[in-house]
């Protein structure tokens, strides 16, 4: 017999269930990664095998992979739900939909029907999955659209950016000055008085890092961090400088530096922010 308390709990554990998907459908990955702990047991029928994973990650992971699709639609259905105190087990059938990205007719879709079998616990956030497996029983379409493209542009420009700090330290300038584009441009919102807050185009670029290139005895860059962002056309760095110059003296600085590049992987704008008082003291600006 379902008792009043059990009913709700069912009704709980299928919405929670129904959140993951409705959610990931909608590009809602706050909603959708409330559903889950903070670790969870994950298993796909074409993933690597089950493994103990953050939950972050996985919205991270999933975050990535939706970006390349127009649209989605999960279908979850007929839950089968055990309850043991604060613990439970769901069953359900799927049905997802992935439409690519420009997809005008239904060539460029892919849909896979399958289960999924969600373990789940009761906590102060309410019910939440612990536990995700997929299991595949058919697939139609065309496969071939989860390659991601934004994933594409995102690793180049990742890539871009470790080369664009690698060429520097090697003082490789006729190679770095390549990265940029030919109207390519530096925005540099803190520079000290005499040096330009905008650098625009590559001669004019050339023009200013050649002679600062020169300067360098030695480069070194260290706690290089180099984040992607969601616009894969973004990249984000966080680094520190040093640098024994050709007179003897050194330049430490700390530095931010927010990367734009083009569709055809060339660098666009480079803004980047520094304490302008040692900069100014090597430069002379």
């Amino acid at each position: 017999m379902i008792t009043i308390t059990g009913l709700a709990d069912r009704l709980a554990i299928i919405d929670v269930v129904n959140q993951v998907a409705t959610a990931a459908d909608h590009r809602d990955w706050i909603t959708c990664r409330a559903a889950f702990t903070d670790t969870i047991d994950l298993h796909h029928d074409s993933g690597p095998g089950s493994d103990t994973v953050a939950a972050d990650d996985v919205i991270d992971r999933w975050r990535r992979i939706w970006d390349g699709f127009a649209a989605t639609s999960h279908a979850v259905t007929n839950h089968d739900i055990q309850i043991d105190g604060d613990r439970a087990r769901c069953r359900s059938h799927v049905q997802a939909l992935h439409v690519a990205a420009g997809t005008v007719t239904g060539e460029n879709t892919y849909t896979t029907h399958g289960f999924y079998d969600d373990r789940l616990t009761r906590t102060t956030n309410g019910w939440q999955i612990t536990a995700c497996e997929y299991r595949q029983i058919f697939e139609s379409g065309n496969k071939e659209i989860f390659a991601n493209p934004a994933e594409d542009t995102r690793t180049r420009n990742v890539t871009a950016v470790q080369t664009y700090f690698r060429l520097q330290q090697e003082q490789d300038f006729e190679v770095w000055i390549t990265l940029w584009a030919d109207d390519g441009a530096q925005a540099i919102p803190y520079a000290p008085e005499g040096f330009p807050r905008l650098v625009t185009g590559r001669a004019q670029l050339e023009s200013v890092y050649r002679k600062l290139f020169t300067g360098y005895a030695k480069l070194t860059i260290h706690d290089l961090r180099v984040e992607a962002l969601h616009d894969p056309t973004r990249v984000l760095a966080r680094w520190h400088t040093h640098a024994d110059l050709t007179d003897g003296s050194t330049y430490d600085n700390d530095l931010i530096g927010l990367f734009e590049f083009n569709d055809d992987g060339t660098l666009r704008l480079l803004t980047e922010y520094f304490d302008p008082t040692p900069f100014s003291a090597v430069t002379g600006s």
